[in-house]
């Protein structure tokens, strides 16, 4: 939903605050008003419970009375969040700080918490988010494309035991329907907070998620999983988000690391649906993986997504374990810098269809015999050429000929004028 140019004016503020963890707040305090006679699962649930003068709904009806004292209740509303039970619910209230907290923020947001559903607020908060956010991540990890990632690995696949060493804030789970449990990774603390909130707002068991705030470019446990949805930290992102100079050795070959992780926690009948870079895709560093993947017959599908601002490739890679076909399907757009249609792409990979200037599956044989290079340029053509009759052709040329020998003549006979 985009946000309207006044709309965008009011809720400026929201550019230095995160609106997240009051949404939350919000939902939370609906839960236990639905529940209000008999609060003990909400209790038991999220690990707290609201006094009656700290429910949002009071708090607002002493904002909109222009009772002063609605500031007083909101802060201790905030204090029951960070003396949750709840580790996930405590980490999210007690990283707010106090500082950000005035008279005057505190009224801003109540005035919007009063006035949308948490649907629309969501929405408002991720456009804010999105703006500071994804300036740094070359706009690759979108709820959008992830959105798509999500769909493939749904496709004729059961989702139980998910893994997710990237998760950034969490938006995998946004778009997943059901799973047994699911395990997260995200080393940056605003952004684990915000994974936080999400799963809260999804309303998924938090006996399901484990999440920890943590860098794991190389995960040596031995877990194993069936669906593997991954997009690896960029390099600027990393660097631009620490100042720790020990992350530098960990950067080295991080896209190639990532991938090979990945791998490492795929079960016998799982799919690893992630993003990848040409290097991997073509370069000679990366020959001998390739052909590890293609002699095990593991890659089922690459696609170019999209081209970047910065003019670089969104390539994502689909990994099965338990292949039926020995070919690959290559999907590519025609013009880079629009996004594909999600359905068509999501058509296209159910069926494994070719499609003239937009798909083709290639065995695994002609790319042994292309010397294992993967990129969907060299498989999928986007040129498009017209059809041209022969015969009209050669008589142009004969008709062009004819000028050019009476423009050679005219030339000639102009030459001998000037002699004279």
């Amino acid at each position: 939903m985009p946000v309207n140019i006044p709309l965008r004016r009011e809720l400026s503020f929201l550019k230095e605050i995160d609106l997240l963890p009051f949404i939350t707040l919000k939902y939370l305090s609906d839960k236990q008003e639905e529940n209000i006679d008999d609060i003990s699962d909400f209790e038991e649930k999220y690990g707290f419970s609201f006094r009656d003068y700290e429910l949002l709904s009071n708090i607002i009806k002493k904002y909109q009375s222009d009772d002063k004292t609605f500031e007083t209740d909101f802060k201790s509303a905030i204090n029951a969040l960070r003396n949750s039970r709840n580790e996930y619910i405590k980490y999210i209230y007690s990283n707010i700080s106090d500082e950000n907290l005035t008279y005057e923020i505190l009224s801003k947001i109540t005035s919007v918490l009063s006035s949308e559903n948490i649907g629309r607020l969501i929405n408002y908060s991720v456009y804010f988010r999105d703006k500071r956010f994804y300036q740094i991540r070359d706009l690759v990890a979108t709820p959008r494309l992830t959105s798509l990632m999500v769909d493939i690995a749904k496709t004729s696949h059961e989702i139980v035991n998910v893994y997710d060493p990237t998760c950034r804030t969490a938006d995998v789970l946004k778009f997943l329907d059901d799973f047994k449990t699911v395990v997260l990774y995200e080393y940056n603390s605003n952004l684990y907070s915000q994974a936080l909130s999400n799963i809260i707002l999804k309303d998924i068991p938090l006996e399901k998620v484990s999440i920890h705030n943590d860098l794991k470019i190389d995960d040596d446990s031995k877990d194993k999983y069936d669906t593997i949805i991954s997009i690896p930290y960029s390099k600027v992102e990393i660097r631009k988000r620490n100042q720790n100079k020990s992350f530098d050795k960990q950067l080295k070959d991080l896209e190639f690391r990532h991938l090979k992780n990945l791998l490492r926690h795929l079960d016998e009948k799982g799919i690893i649906v992630t993003v990848t870079t040409q290097d991997i895709l073509v370069k000679k560093d990366t020959l001998e993986f390739r052909k590890k993947l293609i002699e095990e017959n593991l890659i089922d599908s690459i696609i170019e997504y999209q081209k970047t601002l910065r003019d670089s490739d969104i390539i994502l890679l689909v990994l099965k374990n338990d292949k039926k076909t020995e070919d690959i399907l290559f999907i590519k757009q025609k013009d880079r810098m629009i996004r594909l249609n999600h359905k068509k792409i999501l058509d296209c990979y159910t069926n494994r269809n070719k499609i003239p200037l937009f798909s083709d599956v290639i065995t695994n044989e002609e790319i042994i015999e292309n010397d294992y290079n993967l990129n969907p340029k060299r498989y999928v053509y986007t040129l498009e050429y017209k059809s041209k009759n022969v015969d009209e052709l050669l008589s142009r040329q004969e008709n062009y000929k004819e000028k050019v020998k009476q423009l050679d003549e005219e030339i000639d006979k102009i030459l001998e004028e000037i002699k004279q």
